[in-house]
This record gives structure tokens, C-alpha cells and sequence, in this order.
């Protein structure tokens, strides 16, 4: 993985900060609009609900435990709690259940319930993204600029742009400014090596040869 190159001068650093900063509040807000941590449908808050979807999530249904996470981040039903919604994310999470898996990129990228982590908010997006979920591969590109590894950032966001988020397009563009042509060429590659990887996916816009 590439990260920013030594001769980036200190003011042109300061630029590539002011924009993550940018990144790190739309990266928030992708994943709270798509909702996999605090919006969505609106859950009943019934006690025999309550004990239904707990009842499933201990029987292991993902996506049980996953509504159940939700609860307990929101309060809705049960007390609110961070590190119950964070468990039950984690349960859904390791089964492969998508938003599972970037509700607890996002708990780690805020420090809800876990220990605030960029790495371990990547991984997990990592596994969304390889599902082909468009929140997790534009919030990937996002993360991985914030965290300076500017080429992972720039392919992801070229991933993300060809499946058709117009945030990930504007964050690409946003990025080419900070990275060289064979740091661009790279990331363009690997995006390109991505889709061939994983042909059960189609590109919404085609990828440059």
C-alpha cells in the first residue's frame, strides 16, 4: 500500500488535511444517509418485538442481530447502549451481513462503543466493499485518504465512482490533485484488476482499458 510520498511539501500536506477533513463528514454522512447505523425504517419498539428480534439474534440470524444493534444504538425498545450495538454489529458483521459490517466500520471510525480504530473501521469496510456495496467502497476510498494512503484512496474511489457514486467520482478528482501519474496509473490498474476479479459485478460506467 502506497501512502503519501516523503516530498510532499508541509503546506501542500496541510491542503490534502483540509480536504479529509471533508471526507471524514461525508463519510459519516454516507453511511448515517444509507442507513446502516441511525436511519432507515422505523423499527415497532414493542416488548413481544423486542423479544422476538432478540430471540432470533441469539439463534444466530444476521440480520436479527443486526436489527438488534440498531436498537441498542438508538434506544428504541431497549436502553441505549454503544457497546451492546456494537456486539451485536460485530455478530452480524462476522456472518458476512453487509450493513452489519459497516455499522461497525462506523462505530470504529467514531469510537462508539469500541476504541476509535481507522484500521479497524477499514477492514470491515473491506469486506463490504468486496460484497460490491457502494456505501462501503466510497466510504473506503474516503477512510484510506484519511489516513493518508492516498493510492488505496484513489483506487477505491475510482471503484466507487464506476459503480456509480457521485461522491466517490468528486473524491477521485479531489485526490488526483495529491498523487503522482504513476501513483494514478496504479490505483487505476488495481481498480481495473478489481472488477476483472470479481466478474459476478458489472460496472455501472466502464472502466478505462
Amino acid at each position: 500500500m502506497n501512502i503519501a510520498p516523503p516530498f510532499i511539501a508541509l503546506k501542500q500536506r496541510h491542503r490534502i488535511l483540509s480536504v479529509l477533513s471533508v471526507f471524514a463528514l461525508l463519510c459519516a454522512a454516507v453511511l448515517m444517509a444509507s442507513g446502516q447505523i441511525a436511519a432507515g425504517n422505523k423499527s415497532q419498539s414493542t416488548q413481544g418485538n423486542v423479544d422476538q428480534i432478540r430471540k432470533s439474534a441469539e439463534g444466530g440470524d444476521a440480520k436479527a442481530q443486526y436489527a438488534l444493534s440498531k436498537m441498542y444504538s438508538e434506544g428504541k425498545g431497549v436502553s441505549k447502549d454503544q457497546q451492546e450495538a456494537a456486539r451485536w454489529a460485530r455478530k452480524s458483521a462476522e456472518q458476512g451481513h453487509v450493513p452489519g459490517q459497516n455499522t461497525l466500520a462506523y462505530l470504529y471510525l467514531v469510537g462508539e462503543g469500541v476504541p476509535q480504530d481507522l484500521k479497524q473501521s477499514i477492514l470491515w469496510l473491506e469486506k463490504a466493499a468486496e460484497q460490491n456495496d457502494l456505501d462501503a467502497q466510497t466510504n473506503l476510498g474516503q477512510e484510506y485518504a484519511m489516513g493518508l494512503q492516498l493510492t488505496k484512496a484513489y483506487m477505491w474511489s475510482t471503484v466507487a465512482a464506476q459503480n456509480g457514486s457521485d461522491v466517490g467520482a468528486e473524491n477521485r478528482d479531489q485526490l488526483r490533485r495529491f498523487i503522482s501519474p504513476s501513483q494514478a496509473e496504479d490505483a487505476q490498474r488495481e481498480a481495473r484488476e478489481w472488477w476483472l476479479a470479481h466478474p459476478q459485478f458489472k460496472p455501472k460506467v466502464k472502466p478505462k482499458s
